[in-house]
């Protein structure tokens, strides 16, 4: 699943690319915001947590972000 990170007021939020609810029912992860730097961490996080159809190892998944 393809997030995004989005600029709100007091800094930023990860959500999904499509805009759509998370299976939860949240629109983001997070309920305040953070910085650039964390939501690219989360990102990362949630992408290796998740099931994939085709798997990559962490550290490539972390250098995407960095």
């Amino acid at each position: 699943m393809p997030y995004k990170i989005l600029a709100v007021k007091g800094g930023f939020k990860v959500a999904k690319k499509d805009g759509t609810k998370m299976s939860n029912g949240r629109m983001y992860t997070s309920n305040k915001p953070m910085t650039k730097e964390k939501a690219k961490k989360q990102i990362a996080a949630l992408e290796i947590n998740e099931p994939q159809k085709v798997k990559m190892k962490k550290k490539k998944i972390l250098s995407i972000y960095k």
